[in-house]
């Protein structure tokens, strides 16, 4: 049985040599990136894709090699280096060569690219974060998207291609298939495109379904893959919107979403600061509001306004500045509306951090009765955390006290004791004394639902508090 230090170096290699190969294909096609038949806005995108899969596969080989994730995003990143280097052989024969090197290339670019499309919607669904189908009957899942895709990879390596001269060409006018083609399988490929097109809305039902199941760290890493597939099928659906006038910069915000799923990912799985994933969101929905607010003004302006006086799409300083202007002054109140509007998304009803700090400081400050702040403050800290109860504690005497919980109706525990003036245990996920000047006055208590753990932002929020 191979150990697992040889499956990680193994897969090590492997990412890193798809690296290789995909820039070597970038570094010998990019002088026919001028010729119809040979796609470099293609290639390009290809290789992206393999420079954040491949890479992110490797880590994840050699860290965790007995994780199938890992390699199935290296096999995403290996299809798509291995296409990015084929279509060499495609720039060659568009260029005159005849030899067979140059056609079987040619061949190879028209089916080798399908996997890392395919595994993507697919068994990356299917199998994240464990490793494994949502359970045994599961399974069935994974052989019908690998039967689905070695029909689809059939159909193409054996469909006889359209040559010619112009970009509607799918090879260049000179290729020779070094197999036999024509349209006998193609039936056999429609049915697998039928095949993977159902087995792709059933992995949408079964990560649905493995995170409405998931507790504690399983649920936390189901949020970071979440956030980033959002995030990338966003950011390829605004890039896909743009008009063509639109400065580079801009548009090239979009291949931003390219790394963010294998890196969200890889995050998860290695559950470095797994916890925080509640900020990034935050802060991610906020970014994009930004972004697509001020993409908005400036189409609606400078080619919207352009467009009614003539100016199509010839640049006019004047309206930039415009919509320079119109951003400035409405960036400010637009960004707090976000703010609340991300806060709402991921905290739902209860407040964020520094809202319930900020609340309680307010009501401290207020003429409330002495016997209505501790009801209160359990109140804020359970809102504010998330917890399905919390609980105010006072020393009196020898013992401690439960002087006020939410919600109201919990429990209503007896006096404990207090051992050597030491805490006792108090059954929580989280229990904080809380002194003045050395004396023990009391405690704050929260317990979270079961499966569930505290983030070290609501962890900080209750020991400021």
């Amino acid at each position: 049985m191979t150990s697992a230090r040889s499956l990680g170096r193994a897969g090590a290699v492997l990412g890193l040599g798809s690296v290789g190969l995909a820039a070597a294909g970038i570094v010998l096609v990019r002088p026919y990136w001028h010729m119809a038949n040979v796609g470099g806005a293609q290639q390009a995108a290809g290789a992206f894709i393999a420079f954040t899969f491949a890479p992110v596969g490797a880590f994840l080989a050699y860290r965790r090699p007995r994780n199938p994730i890992a390699w199935v995003f290296l096999a995403i990143g290996l299809s798509q280096s291995l296409a990015v280097f084929a279509l060499y052989g495609t720039a060659l024969v568009a260029a005159g060569d005849r030899s067979t090197w140059a056609d079987v290339l040619t061949w190879m670019e028209t089916w080798v690219w399908s996997p890392g499309f395919v595994f993507i919607p697919t068994l990356l669904l299917q199998l994240f974060p464990t490793g494994r189908p949502l359970s045994e009957l599961w399974r069935w899942l994974v052989r019908a998207t690998l039967l689905g895709l070695g029909m689809g990879m059939l159909g193409l390596a054996f469909h006889r291609q359209t040559t010619g001269r112009t970009a509607a060409a799918n090879v260049p006018l000179g290729y020779r298939s070094p197999v036999p083609t024509g349209h006998a399988f193609d039936p056999v490929a429609a049915a697998g495109f039928v095949v993977l097109v159902l087995c792709t809305v059933a992995s949408v039902v079964s990560i649905i379904a493995r995170y409405r199941r998931s507790r504690g760290e399983e649920r936390e890493q189901l949020k970071w893959f979440a956030a980033a597939a959002v995030g990338t099928v966003a950011l390829l659906t605004y890039g896909s919107l743009l008009p063509a006038t639109m400065p580079v910069g801009i548009r090239a915000v979009t291949f931003v979403g390219i790394p963010l799923l294998p890196v969200a990912a890889a995050v998860a799985i290695m559950k470095y600061r797994l916890y925080d994933i509640d900020v990034v969101i935050n802060k991610t929905v906020v970014f994009g509001a930004l972004a697509a607010f001020i993409t908005a003004v400036y189409v609606a302006i400078v080619v919207g306004i352009g467009a009614a006086i003539g100016q199509g799409s010839k640049p006019n300083l004047g309206l930039s500045i415009l919509a320079t202007a119109v951003v400035a002054v409405a960036f400010q109140p637009v960004r707090e509306r976000m703010q609340r509007l991300a806060n709402r998304l991921v905290y739902g009803r209860r407040a964020t951090p520094y809202e319930v700090l900020s609340e309680f400081s307010s009501r401290m400050a207020g003429a409330y009765e002495s016997e209505d702040l501790l009801p209160r403050m359990a109140r804020i800290l359970a809102e504010g955390t998330g917890a399905g109860e919390a609980t105010v504690w006072l020393k009196v005497g020898s013992e401690l006290r439960a002087e006020a919980s939410f919600p109201a109706e919990s429990e209503n525990r007896g006096p404990l004791a207090l051992p050597d003036g030491e805490l006792p245990d108090l059954s929580a996920t989280l229990a904080l004394p809380v002194h003045h000047r050395g004396e023990l006055l009391g405690a704050l208590s929260l317990t979270k639902a079961a499966g569930e753990r505290l983030t070290p932002a609501e962890e900080k929020l209750a020991g400021d508090l």
